[in-house]
């Protein structure tokens, strides 16, 4: 039986197991965690998470998380990155101590590369290519759809992109239109379940989309 917050444990539970052999269930406990003071991600968001992630292949990738709060979605990136190896990067205003401190706890704290900053004013290297990019900070249109713009130029090919608050928010949902309208996506995996904030993943088919004739360079 998959947990939800009501019946997940302490994170403290796995302190002297090794991650990466983690089965789903245990993943979804991991992440859902009671130490801290709000739900996150619910376990439907979850499991469309972990279809994402096996979309984007068992091997090592770069993940770019906006926004990790409480870490629920950090948690379980971390247990693909465990396992497959790659680089799980998340960008944080504002980081809880709390948090901080049960990860250190846990020395998993520094598996996570913290960019401690605003997206609008951080420095990303370009060498550094994106496979998957969650985008899951503020949630007016001009946050998700500027830090997908922000970030579009260091996607991979065949990228996964992810939004969390599709469903509960406006600008997240608009976002999605107006940058499918420019790239192509395809839905990869959706939990739009009413009663959650909504999360949905994409892949990045193509950039520019052709099938747009004032998306094209080319005019008649």
């Amino acid at each position: 039986m998959i947990p939800d917050h009501r019946t997940a444990g302490s994170i403290f539970e796995f302190k002297d197991r090794d991650i990466k052999t983690l089965s789903l269930e245990e993943r979804v406990a991991f992440s859902k965690s009671n130490d801290f003071p709000e739900p996150g991600v619910s376990v439907l968001e979850l499991l469309a998470l972990n279809k994402a992630l096996e979309a984007s292949g068992n091997k090592p990738i770069r993940i770019l998380e906006t926004g990790m709060c409480f870490g629920t979605t950090t948690r379980f990136f971390l247990t693909h990155i465990a396992k497959y190896g790659g680089e799980l990067h998340t960008v944080e205003c504002q980081i809880r101590p709390l948090f901080k401190k049960v990860m250190e706890d846990m020395k998993l704290w520094d598996k996570i590369i913290v960019h401690n900053e605003d997206t609008r004013e951080m420095y990303w290297d370009p060498k550094l290519r994106i496979d998957f990019l969650f985008i899951d900070s503020e949630h007016a249109l001009s946050d998700a759809l500027g830090e997908y713009m922000r970030f579009r130029h260091f996607i991979n090919a065949e990228a996964i992109i992810g939004f969390h608050d599709s469903e509960c928010c406006v600008g997240v949902k608009r976002a999605i239109e107006m940058i499918n309208e420019v790239d192509k996506l395809e839905l990869v995996s959706i939990n739009d379940c009413k009663a959650d904030a909504g999360i949905a993943f994409f892949r990045l088919i193509e950039k520019n989309r052709q099938d747009n004739a004032w998306n094209t360079r080319s005019r008649k």
